[in-house]
């Protein structure tokens, strides 16, 4: 048996935005906001029901889907952010 660990290099370099997200789990669900996340963590991880990603939707403010990948969360919050100081 091989096991290997999933990467985080590419959600280190979106630390500010990845907190959001935790933030964002935490208001579904208590201790969500502790979870360890990788490069391959993705929102269906959390096994949410359909009201739940639609809080977490609204805690982002971001159009979640079931395969988004956390990092692809992370990447259109940074664009958002962007935008919004322009």
């Amino acid at each position: 048996m091989k096991i290997e660990f999933a990467s985080d290099s590419i959600l280190q370099k979106y630390f500010e935005e990845m907190m959001l997200v935790l933030s964002a789990l935490e208001s579904v669900e208590e201790d969500w906001g502790e979870s360890l996340l990788t490069d391959e963590s993705s929102v269906s991880d959390f096994m949410m029901r359909d009201y739940e990603r639609k809080a977490f939707e609204k805690a982002l403010g971001i159009k979640v889907k079931k395969d988004h990948k956390i990092v692809d969360l992370c990447k259109k919050l940074r664009k958002k952010a962007k935008k919004a100081k322009e």
